[in-house]
């Protein structure tokens, strides 16, 4: 992943777990807070691609529509698929080491 989608990623995490007001309120009360997570660069971008939206009436809803969990859920799975490949890469390399031991210790 790189360090767009991060980025990307960080913000639609961080809207989807908060609603529109809990998220008007940071940004007003505390936006050193809400900008640590959201950019407002990311969140012009995020609103210009229609992935957030903050013009909703109902105001308890998180501001990640439709088309934002999409690429939420897109994101979410690279990083899942980049930890298994890590994983792997980690389970190949102790079972190299296992088998190297192992024919150190048959030759002895």
């Amino acid at each position: 992943m790189n360090s767009h989608d991060k980025a990307l990623y960080k913000a639609l995490k961080f809207l989807s777990k908060n609603s529109v007001k809990k998220c008007k309120e940071m940004e007003k009360n505390n936006p050193k807070k809400y900008y640590k997570h959201v950019s407002k660069a990311m969140e012009e971008s995020l609103e210009e691609s229609n992935l957030i939206e903050f013009n909703y009436q109902e105001e308890d809803f998180s501001p990640v529509i439709g088309k934002g969990v999409t690429q939420l859920r897109i994101l979410e799975d690279i990083k899942r698929k980049e930890k298994s490949i890590l994983i792997s890469i980690g389970a190949l390399v102790i079972s190299v080491g296992a088998f190297i031991i192992s024919l150190v210790a048959l030759n002895k």
